[in-house]
């Protein structure tokens, strides 16, 4: 062996020997800022947030927030008081705007409120309590002339583009009060079922479910589509809950039959799955 090898050999073996001191060859990516822990949450959000009857259930003011409902766990979770703003019935204008208590007792703060500039996370679900839909979308008219108490497929569908635009709004004034927080949007699980009805829903042909499926699916991709305009991230529950609509044998949502204040509104299993996709989301900020 020449020298000149010997001298070049020599060279690598203290490049890789120095390698192995500080950290060489443990595979590790540079050194990254550290995220902020998160301290403050707020969950903002309609009954498929509050989760009446999961759990033990608040009866305060008429939002009925159960105690196994996905912003409960989350926090849990996270090792974070949470202030849990939720309130089943709640429109994106009751987010928004101050609005009547559902107790029919008073009014209560615009939930946006409750978003302060120290705020370091915030969920949201929204949408498909706006004019109702979760309840009128089966009484969808796929073909004209729509029969009596049928409402047509167009309306329907703005509706949800409307309900969408607000969903963005409270996205945006989210971000204006609290410009560090993070926030994820939690869609909706799968409700309707993809062929056939069951007890408690309104008769619908093939067409009709596929307009109602169309319509909750419409309400979902507005949201995707708000956190995509605002930067934000969003959970999706339709894809990890398919094949358990309220008419499967292993629902995620209430039956259409019994207290139709419940009706359809989500179980347990939906609130697990919101809160792994929320904490799935905050591994990636």
């Amino acid at each position: 062996m020449t020298a000149l090898i010997r001298l070049a050999l020599g060279a690598v073996v203290a490049v890789l020997l120095a390698g192995c001191g500080a950290g060489g060859f443990t595979g590790d990516k540079p050194d990254e800022e550290p995220r902020p822990p998160i301290r403050t949450y707020v969950a903002i959000g309609d009954g498929f947030a509050a989760a009446p009857e999961v759990g033990r259930t608040d009866p305060a003011r008429g939002c009925r927030r159960g105690a196994g409902s996905y912003p409960a766990q989350v926090a849990k979770r996270l090792g974070v008081p949470v202030t849990d703003v939720t309130c089943t019935g709640a429109t994106t204008r009751a987010m928004l705007y101050r609005s009547a208590a559902p107790d029919g007792k008073g009014e209560l703060e615009a939930q946006i409120d409750a978003v302060t500039e120290a705020t370091d996370l915030v969920t949201i679900t929204a949408g498909i309590t706006d004019d109702n839909l979760l309840q009128r979308g089966f009484y969808v008219c796929m073909e004209w002339p729509c029969a009596k108490f049928r409402i047509p497929a167009q309306q329907l569908a703005t509706e949800a583009t409307t309900a969408g635009t607000q969903v963005t709004e409270i996205v945006r004034q989210v971000l204006q009060k609290a410009p560090n927080a993070y926030v994820v949007l939690v869609g909706y699980p799968k409700i309707a079922p993809p062929k056939a009805g069951c007890d408690g829903l309104p008769r619908m042909d093939a067409n009709q479910l596929v307009g109602v499926n169309y319509l909750f699916d419409q309400v979902n991709k507005s949201m995707r589509s708000a956190a995509q305009q605002t930067g934000t991230q969003y959970a999706d529950l339709s894809t990890v809950s398919d094949g358990h609509d309220a008419c499967s044998a292993t629902p995620w949502v209430r039956s259409p039959k019994g207290d139709k204040k419940l009706a359809l509104l989500p179980l347990a299993p939906a609130q697990k799955a919101a809160a792994d996709a929320v904490i799935a989301a905050l591994a990636t900020r």
